[in-house]
């Protein structure tokens, strides 16, 4: 494939930080630190290429601020009831968002189950229940 334009953009260092949302509210931060190089496609899938960590290692102030990060893209973006939000964490503080995951994956090994647990003490039946629940809601409000 050929093509005359090309994007390049300026290395971060930083963490990966994912932010999880329900109900338009932030119920904590996980961190993604990869066995290899980089989180990559066998890292995301296998259950022992990459640890999670919760919360997320961060200062107080920086935690606070990617959860408010994570929050204001999700509502910039007009999302509603429950998203993940992946952010670059900087040893500064600066929090850069990657994406916002809008329909995050719902397994054994994905993370917005895994944050909804160990930061809200949802079970996978409880926050399944709570994302239906609002999704419900909203279609009876029109």
């Amino acid at each position: 494939m050929n093509d005359d334009e090309i994007l390049v953009e300026q290395y971060i260092k930083g963490k990966e930080i994912q932010i999880g949302i329900l109900d338009d509210h932030t119920i904590g931060a996980i961190e993604i630190v990869p066995k290899n190089e980089f989180y990559d496609y066998d890292a995301k899938y296998n259950d022992d290429k990459a640890e999670h960590i919760f919360p997320a290692r961060l200062r107080p102030d920086v935690y606070n601020k990617s959860l408010e990060t994570g929050l204001e893209a999700h509502r910039v973006l007009g999302c509603s009831g429950y998203s993940r939000v992946d952010l670059l964490v900087t040893d500064s503080g600066d929090c850069y968002v990657l994406e916002v995951n809008t329909l995050p994956g719902m397994t054994a090994l994905s993370l917005l189950p895994e944050i909804a647990s160990k930061g809200a003490g949802l079970s996978f039946e409880d926050l399944v229940s709570r994302i239906i629940e609002g999704a419900s809601l909203k279609k009876a409000q029109h």
